[in-house]
C-alpha cells in the first residue's frame, strides 16, 4: 500500500471540512477524486502534503505514506518529501508559475530543492519536456510564463512535478483551465506517464466523465466524506450512494441519446 489516510479537518468557523475520511491508494494506481465545489477535495489534496497550517486548520488522524505518518513529521522532514516523493500540480497553471521567472529557471529551482548537483537539472528536465511535447531549446526555456499558452504552462507544471520521479503525483483540477481538446490531451498524457513511469496519480476533479477514461478507480466526495469508492465501471453501472447517482444523472447527454419527443 502506497498511501493510507484517516482524517478529520476543521477550519476556524467551519468545522467538519473533512469528516472521518478514509482513503487509500496502491503503487502505480490512478484514482479519481470526484466531488462538487466545497466538498473537501482540495482540502484533502493539501492535507496530503501537510500544507494546511497556513489556513489555520486543525488536522487529526494519520496520513501513512510509504510506511511513515506524515502528520508526525516535522517541517524539515516534510520538505524532503514535497516535490521528491509527492508532487502537486495545481489547477491554475498561470497562477502556479512565478511570472518573473523564466521556464528554465523554474526547472532549475525545482531541481536544486532536492539535488546537490545544481547544474544537472537539464539532464532530467529535457527528457520530461520531450515527453510532454514541449521544446527543449533555449528559446523556449528563456520564455516567461505569459509568453506561452495555458496548455503549455500546464505541461510545464506536469514536467516539473515529475522532475524527481515521485511515486505519487497529485493533480488538483488539472483540466479546469483548459479547452476541451487540451483537456483530452492532458488526461491522455497522464495515462501515458503512469504507464511508462509507474507514477501513482490522484486526479482531483468535479467532472466525473472527464476522468472516467483515465482512472482505474474513483472515489466520490460529498460534504467532507468519501461516500463511495469503486472501479469506474462499478460507479457508472451500479452506483450505490444517492449522491453518486445524482452526479451520473447530471452528466449531459447528446441530443441523439435522449428519448425522442412525443409526436403530436
Amino acid at each position: 500500500m502506497l498511501l493510507e489516510v484517516s482524517l478529520n479537518v476543521d477550519y476556524p468557523g467551519r468545522p467538519g471540512a473533512l469528516q472521518d475520511l478514509q482513503f487509500s491508494m496502491n503503487e502505480g494506481e490512478i484514482v479519481g477524486l470526484i466531488g462538487e465545489s466545497g466538498s473537501g477535495k482540495s482540502t484533502l489534496a493539501l492535507a496530503l502534503l501537510n500544507l494546511l497550517d497556513c489556513k489555520s486548520a486543525r488536522v487529526r488522524g494519520s496520513i501513512v505514506f510509504e510506511g511513515r505518518d506524515l502528520l508526525a513529521l516535522n517541517e524539515r522532514a516534510l520538505r524532503t518529501l514535497r516535490g521528491q516523493r509527492i508532487s502537486l500540480v495545481l489547477q491554475s497553471p498561470m497562477s502556479a508559475l512565478n511570472p518573473m521567472l523564466r521556464i528554465g529557471t523554474h526547472f532549475k529551482e525545482a531541481w536544486a530543492a532536492h539535488s546537490p548537483q545544481r547544474d544537472a537539472w537539464k539532464q532530467s528536465a529535457c527528457p520530461l519536456l520531450n515527453r510532454v511535447c514541449l521544446p527543449t531549446d533555449d528559446a523556449f526555456l528563456n520564455k516567461l510564463p505569459h509568453e506561452i499558452s495555458v496548455g503549455q504552462a500546464q505541461r510545464v507544471l506536469i514536467a516539473m512535478a515529475l522532475l524527481h520521479s515521485p511515486p505519487l503525483l497529485i493533480a488538483d483540477e488539472p483540466t479546469s483551465a483548459l479547452d476541451v481538446i487540451t483537456q483530452a490531451e492532458t488526461l491522455k498524457l497522464f495515462r501515458e506517464l503512469n504507464r511508462d513511469l509507474g507514477t501513482a496519480m490522484l486526479i482531483v476533479s468535479h467532472d466525473l466523465l472527464s476522468v472516467s477514461n483515465t482512472c482505474s478507480r474513483v472515489a466520490i466526495m460529498e460534504s467532507g466524506r468519501i461516500v463511495e469508492s469503486g472501479s469506474v465501471r462499478q460507479i457508472f453501472e451500479d452506483p450505490r450512494h444517492a449522491y453518486t447517482k445524482r452526479l451520473i444523472d447530471a452528466i449531459p447527454k447528446m441530443p441523439w441519446a435522449r428519448e425522442p419527443a412525443l409526436q403530436g
